[in-house]
């Protein structure tokens, strides 16, 4: 899902914003996404950050969602359609310069 995994803000900024892109070939088969973003800490453990929905046309092969993010650190964000099946994954690293 995500083509980079590390993201700089500045520090000037009291939210971060990344622009996610999921993609799937053959078509996400649904009339919505589910964007589910989690925190992740120095242990590994992952804590629900926020969830933003997306009404999408099932022929679609490519979505994307802006996201605000509060504070650096590690984020996962899993995507899933209506049915709440996985179409796509990804983790990313948020900096301040």
């Amino acid at each position: 899902m995500l083509q980079n995994n590390k993201f700089f803000s500045s520090p000037d900024s009291l939210l971060q914003k990344v622009s996610l892109l999921a993609s799937n070939p053959k078509g996400f088969n649904t009339d919505s996404l589910h964007f589910v973003m989690n925190s992740i800490d120095k242990n590994g453990q992952e804590k629900f950050y926020s969830r933003l929905d997306q009404s999408v046309k099932s022929d679609w092969i490519y979505v994307w969602q802006s996201v605000y993010f509060n504070s650096p650190g590690r984020y996962s964000v899993r995507v899933l359609n209506r049915q709440d099946v996985l179409q796509a994954v990804g983790t990313f690293e948020l900096f301040l310069p």
